[in-house]
């Protein structure tokens, strides 16, 4: 894969870029780390990798989500998969129900985009002397299959009180000093961490500190190399003044010989 990244990297230039840009491509470093091995010139480079990743990737990804939430398209897909469900009973008879799966997954989606929505947070009190309960806690989460649990886990999170009710002084804490405003995701404290999560979270970290280690063991090696390049020259320059000098003496003990052999 290295070998035809650079090859095809060598040939193509811009336009290799420009489509391996334009798609989501995990293996992206790689060809920008190519294009370093082959001095590609900076702008031909950021030229092709705007125009993939900014214009058509962007783009072509915002396309796909409206079209996946939108219902028009989301009724053909239901369709689609009606087709396919009625084919697969027949072979196999048994109904995978397929579609009302299709149909809660997109629903857990939606759910989980418009939780994500900012907005002040004085949106959810009418005015200063207004406190939420549980129950209003539960209904802002209504669209979620575990929108009981959450809610309780947000008046755990934010109820100093401790008398069960949510005033804006207390969750005045979960507004972001980048924007000001808040969102249902950034309220919801989770549910706690799994160990499979912790276990990933440490590899990711263990990642960090090997590029970290690797970052300064080259940069280390790099410097010595230059430490011991200066030093070999010094040691040549020595070496070729000292041949010089036995040279220069040799000749001058030549020519006390040959006129001690004339006297």
């Amino acid at each position: 894969m290295k070998v035809w990244t650079v090859d095809f990297t060598e040939k193509h230039g811009f336009f290799c870029i420009f489509m391996l840009a334009s798609w989501p491509n995990a293996a992206f470093d790689m060809c920008g780390m190519c294009c370093g091995y082959l001095m590609m010139p900076f702008w031909t480079f950021f030229g092709a990798t705007l125009l993939g990743k900014g214009v058509v990737k962007v783009n072509g990804q915002a396309v796909f989500f409206v079209n996946l939430f939108g219902k028009n398209f989301f009724d053909a897909v239901c369709y689609g998969i009606d087709k396919l469900n009625a084919a697969l009973l027949l072979a196999m008879n048994k109904d995978l129900g397929l579609k009302p799966l299709a149909v809660k997954t997109r629903a857990m989606l939606l759910a989980k985009f418009a939780a994500q929505a900012r907005f002040p947070l004085q949106k959810l009190f009418a005015d200063s002397s207004t406190k939420l309960s549980l129950a209003d806690v539960a209904k802002l989460y209504s669209q979620h299959d575990d929108g009981e649990a959450i809610a309780k886990r947000v008046l755990q999170e934010y109820d100093v009180s401790k008398d069960g009710f949510l005033t804006f002084q207390e969750m005045e804490p979960a507004i972001s000093v980048t924007d000001g405003k808040v969102s249902l995701s950034a309220l919801d404290p989770g549910s706690g961490t799994s160990i499979l999560k912790m276990a990933w979270d440490g590899f990711i970290i263990l990642l960090i500190l090997f590029f970290v280690y690797k970052v300064v063991d080259e940069m280390a090696r790099s410097r010595q190399a230059d430490i011991d390049e200066e030093k070999l020259r010094e040691f040549e320059a020595q070496l070729k003044k000292d041949k010089g000098g036995k040279k220069g003496s040799t000749k001058v003990n030549g020519d006390k010989e040959n006129s001690s052999s004339k006297k």
